[in-house]
């Protein structure tokens, strides 16, 4: 008798060793579960975190884009504006450079006060320095290049 209660509690003993065990081994598969129950959520907030920076990084850029936009557009205008100015006085040059070619004063290089300024300072040079000689022209008008 004495031998069966030994071995009943031999037998007791191991099966709440292994309910222990097993009731442990259950524990932890529970605290796993929760861990990547846990780290899905986890991945699930970055997620939303991402998409909602990215949404932002869009509306933000958007109007840094529509800023920039606005400034390379005006900087694209001025630049074409003063391009064309500076186009149209090296027009201007080289048609006055023409007219020097073909022998003619090309007035419109200067404004008309500043050439009939010019011109009576060089009949003053003359008349004080060189008096034989003198303008075989006086009116600016003669030296129009004759226009086509």
């Amino acid at each position: 008798m004495e031998h069966i209660l030994v071995q009943v509690e031999t037998g007791i003993y191991q099966a709440a060793k292994m309910w222990g065990s097993g009731a442990q081994s259950l524990a932890d598969s529970f605290k796993l579960e929760q861990n990547r129950i846990q780290n899905v959520f986890d991945i699930l907030g970055e997620y939303r975190t991402t998409i909602r920076q990215i949404q932002q990084d869009f509306i933000t850029s958007r109007y840094r884009l529509r800023f920039w936009t606005v400034v390379l557009m005006t900087k694209v205008m001025h630049f074409l504006n003063n391009n064309s100015i500076e186009m149209a006085q090296v027009d201007t040059l080289y048609n006055a450079i023409q007219s020097l070619v073909f022998g003619h004063i090309p007035n419109f290089i200067l404004p008309h006060d500043t050439l009939i300024d010019a011109m009576e300072q060089i009949q003053d040079h003359l008349n004080v320095n060189q008096r034989h000689m003198v303008l075989s022209r006086k009116d600016h008008w003669l030296f129009l290049p004759m226009r086509i």
